[in-house]
């Protein structure tokens, strides 16, 4: 499960709620609501979301509690998170073949963390962890782990997760829109009875997601700013892991307690946007939850108000990844009248365009990056300043820098037609919103967790548009005082806040692949109305046709909202020029002929429309969106300030003094340096991740020739993605105006090189060090083999049932068997163009002293795949699930028509799949991983501390080459 702040939108407050009555249904709702929400509260407390949108056959399905870490009794902390876990581990009718003999050994076990939780002789405590170690064991013998998965691909389930924070924890479900009721009976049955078993392997998962945030100095450096900003608040005093002492001590019986007392109905939210009857869905909540009992005693934290800040507290935060900084002021909680004020307050700061920040320091290059937002918390809300400093700048001359923007806020040193783009843009976000069955729960989720009013929620862009300058200005000065905010630098230097955690000697539990629970039974036999599929009909879903010559217009229509989005596609990427992906980066900084970059922002931005230039391998892509009534004003602006940019040698200088700082803090940071040892692994010393103009080569360019590559785009054959509500009579007559012919039409572009993957014929192991707990290391196999429709429906099912999900060979055997990562994967990549083989993949992240065990398994089971028809089954139900209920919508038809085309395919190859997946066996399965896994000859790329690691186990692998930075990154 993920753990993570949220950064959730600020709402604001106008009450205006209608009760509506039906015989069998009281609900509310709110006029002028778009998401046309129905909110219900059932006699024992339980809220009901519910928000009909018949886009797809699916319904989005989170289930909101309101507990977070700021509920941790402090004496264990990372109670509420540890709890998210322990929730997928089954109930007295899941999760076992038989839970009256398991019952004895789970008290056993949860008995003997009691006693070693009050150890503290190493030697007494490792005695004791065999102890529970064995009994773990034996009480496997009895547990089906993921079962719970199962059920959620029984059921065709997608994005299966959890997350918690401080104020919530929140379950989230993608079910088809025939699944409610076996999902109500799932989660009824888990909210009720949720049975925790697998507790020391699921341990060493959170283990493992500790050491991830240990190696992740923005993680540390947020915790910091919020300890100050909340000294005498859980907020500041308890972070949402907890701490290495409190894991290492863990109590069965407190989470049994926070269970029983936040867990129950009164505390909960359902909140569903999709396909459905609101009134039968209701039918089927009341029936599995309407005898949830609640608690009249939910917990409130007793906590003191806080008294404000009356000085600047500083803090250093030290670690090797890149330096940076935030800034944070403490203002009042999600659900303050004032909430409207803080999104207009946020957004004339930062917006991405013209925002003061974005003016002032970001478009300037006076630092590498600098933003502006609010967490939005709900006791206390933080108010935030944050950014990167360039090469030799020092972080309090940013903090000044920024200080210094909110100096001119408070002072309304700004433009008052800002207000009113700012209330166009969150209307168009509004429009966007509503696309999405997730962003419809997200917005119920936090209405929820604040206890706001829906009302507040439909009518806040109404409330933004009453916000005057003068508000602006007086909110500013109440809350972004000068003498009362914390800032938290994070410095290069050493982490010794870091302590290291051992691997505990654990016996891998067992698996019961193929047994199965009743419950689990029951739920794959039930038989709901079936969901026809619904392919995509090219001839009929997508209006193809030339604009003129050289320009092809691939156009769908947009029934939903008043939103639009253009994309150019050009054939010119990074493997035909080595400066065009510079030359989308220093356009962003550049003016036109007509307009200072500033005003043609704040231009783009009444509009409410944005637009980027994206550069891949192949492609360069111009994106632009925004207000279908602003179309051809939007293309004809973005359009004529590329054609007519002007470079400017100062500010390339600048430029490219910033983009040597990236490229610094890119070898500072874990991820891309991995990303660099993977390239390395498969494509060889020279690969798409290295091959880059040398620092000194891009210090050098030429502006003028930077500036002239972009605009060179508009004269090379291109297509043109059309997404609007315009019909292709409109679309035509709009391009026509806003996108006129070049005046000489210019070839396509010469590839430069084309990278190849390299098929290894002998192991080799790429290693790289970077300081840090985890270690991540991937295996990387060319085939041999190339796109084929007809292979695809097997390797589709091998990858769900060997790689795919928690409920795959994969996960059970590395995390939930053996506790050796709290991340690993497995797949055959499917190739996106001819050109490209299937390769087989990996990724795993571990601690380092479990490397060898968790390589050693990974190539266990690559080499002699598990075999279990139950889980086959599962993995075969859950594709044929996700076909019958996956759906492109106008938006996304076009571009997957352009994917199809790379892979030489006209037609919906999940025609071929849906016809072809049912026949398939197991047996057919095992024979495509013994074709095609089993002999594989893999290259692996490794990256952690070397100072820690033992290269043993890499070294029987085959011979090791440790990688420098440059070889991996080139400059």
């Amino acid at each position: 499960m993920r753990s993570k702040l949220l950064f959730l939108l600020a709402i604001a407050v106008l009450p205006f709620v209608f009760a509506c009555n039906t015989a069998k249904q009281n609900y509310e709702t709110v006029q002028g609501d778009q998401m046309g929400t129905r909110i219900y509260t059932l006699d024992n407390g339980l809220k009901v979301y519910l928000s009909v949108n018949s886009d797809e056959p699916r319904i989005q399905a989170n289930i909101a509690v309101r507990v977070g870490s700021k509920n941790d009794p402090a004496e264990t902390t990372g109670l509420s998170h540890y709890l998210e876990h322990l929730m997928f581990k089954g109930t007295p009718r899941y999760g076992t073949m038989n839970y009256e003999a398991e019952k004895p050994y789970l008290d056993q076990i949860e008995a003997l963390y009691e006693e070693y939780r009050q150890l503290t002789d190493p030697a007494e405590r490792a005695a004791k962890y065999h102890e529970i170690d064995s009994v773990s064991y034996l009480a496997s013998q009895y547990s089906i782990p993921n079962e719970y998965d199962k059920l959620m691909s029984a059921i065709g389930a997608q994005g299966t997760n959890a997350y918690t924070s401080f104020d919530q924890t929140v379950y989230v479900e993608n079910i088809p829109s025939n699944q409610v009721e076996n999902w109500a009976k799932i989660q009824a049955d888990r909210f009720q009875h949720m049975v925790i078993r697998g507790f020391h392997t699921e341990l060493e998962a959170v283990y493992e997601e500790k050491n991830t945030t240990m190696d992740r100095d923005g993680d540390r450096l947020l915790d910091s700013l919020i300890a100050n900003l909340y000294p005498e608040h859980p907020y500041g005093t308890q972070t949402t892991i907890g701490t290495q002492e409190h894991l290492k001590n863990p109590s069965i019986t407190n989470i049994k307690k926070h269970y029983d007392t936040y867990y129950r109905p009164n505390n909960v939210a359902i909140c569903m946007a999709g396909d459905f009857n609101p009134d039968s869905v209701m039918a089927i909540i009341r029936k599995y939850f309407g005898e949830w009992q609640p608690n009249p005693n939910i917990p409130r934290l007793d906590v003191q108000p806080l008294g404000p800040l009356t000085q600047v507290y500083e803090a250093n935060v030290y670690g090797t990844q890149a330096e940076e900084l935030y800034i944070g002021w403490r203002i009042p909680g999600a659900a303050d009248p004032d909430n409207a004020m803080l999104t207009v307050v946020a957004n004339l700061l930062y917006n991405g365009t013209a925002g003061l920040i974005d003016v002032d320091v970001v478009q300037k290059l006076k630092a590498l990056s600098a933003f502006a937002g609010n967490l939005g918390m709900v006791d206390y809300d933080a108010f935030i300043l944050g950014g990167s400093p360039l090469e030799g700048q020092k972080l309090e001359d940013l903090r000044n820098l920024l200080l210094e923007e909110v100096k001119k806020l408070k002072a309304g040193d700004f433009s008052e037609e800002l207000l009113s783009s700012i209330v166009n843009n969150e209307r168009a976000d509004l429009m966007r919103n509503l696309e999405s069955n997730n962003g419809r729960v997200s917005t119920m989720v936090s209405a929820f967790l604040a206890q706001l009013p829906w009302a507040d929620v439909v009518n806040r862009v109404d409330k933004m548009k009453s916000v005057t300058k003068e508000q602006v200005v007086a909110w500013a000065n109440k809350y972004l005082v000068d003498n009362g905010y914390v800032v938290s630098y994070k410095r290069l230097g050493e982490n010794t806040s870091r302590q290291e955690i051992e691997k505990p000697k654990i016996t891998p539990i067992q698996m019961n692949r193929d047994t199965v629970s009743e419950f689990v039974r029951e739920v794959q036999l039930s038989q709901p109305a079936p969901i026809e599929p619904k392919f995509v009909d090219f001839t009929k879903d997508l209006q193809v046709y030339p604009l003129r010559d050289s320009v092809e217009v691939l156009q769908t229509q947009n029934t939903t909202n008043g939103l639009f989005s253009v994309q150019y596609i050009f054939p010119l990427g990074t493997n035909h020029s080595r400066t065009i992906e510079l030359a989308a980066g220093y356009m962003d900084v550049l003016s036109d002929e007509e307009m200072s970059l500033e005003a043609f922002n704040a231009k783009l931005y009444s509009l409410a429309a944005s637009y980027s230039l994206r550069v891949s391998d192949r492609e360069a892509r111009i994106y632009v969106s925004g207000l279908n009534e602003n179309i051809e004003e939007t293309l004809a602006l973005v359009e004529k300030h590329l054609k007519t940019l002007l470079p400017d040698s100062a500010l390339y200088a600048d430029y490219a003094e910033s983009t040597l700082k990236e490229r610094a803090d890119a070898k500072l940071d874990m991820n891309m340096m991995f990303s660099g040892v993977r390239s390395y692994a498969y494509y060889g010393p020279e690969n798409p991740f290295n091959s880059v103009l040398s620092n000194q080569e891009l210090k050098g360019l030429d502006p003028q020739k930077l500036v002239d590559e972009v605009k060179s785009l508009f004269s090379l054959p291109h297509k043109v993605v059309y997404y609007s509500p315009d019909g292709q009579e409109k679309a035509v007559k709009v391009l026509t105006a806003a996108h006129p012919a070049p005046e000489q039409l210019m070839p396509s572009p010469k590839l430069l090189h084309s990278f190849e993957y390299r098929k290894p014929s002998t192991t080799e192991v790429f290693v790289a060090s970077y300081p840090s707990a985890q270690v991540f290391f991937s295996h990387y196999a060319h085939t041999g083999k190339y796109y084929s429709l007809d292979m695809q429906p097997s390797v589709n099912l091998f990858n769900e049932y060997f790689g795919g999900s928690m409920n795959a060979i994969v996960f059970q055997e590395i995390r939930e068997a053996r506790a050796l990562a709290y991340s690993a994967s497995a797949r055959f990549s499917v190739p996106t163009r001819l050109d490209r083989p299937y390769a087989m993949t990996s990724f795993v992240g571990t601690q380092a002293d479990k490397l060898g065990d968790a390589i050693t398994a990974m190539n266990e089971i690559l080499a002699n795949m598990p075999l279990s028809e139950k889980s086959f089954k599962v993995a075969q139900d859950a594709i044929m699930a996700n076909l019958r209920t996956d759906r492109y919508s106008a938006r996304q038809i076009p571009n997957y028509w352009l994917s199809l085309q790379k892979l030489g395919l006209s037609s919906d190859p999940r025609i071929e799949l849906f016809a072809k997946v049912p026949t398939l066996t197991l047996t057919d399965i095992e024979a495509f991983q013994k074709e095609n896994i089993k002999p594989l000859v893999y290259n692996y790329a490794v990256l952690g501390d070397l100072k820690k690691l033992n290269q043993k186990p890499l070294q029987q692998l085959g011979p090791v080459k440790i990688l420098t930075q440059e070889q991996i990154f080139g400059y």
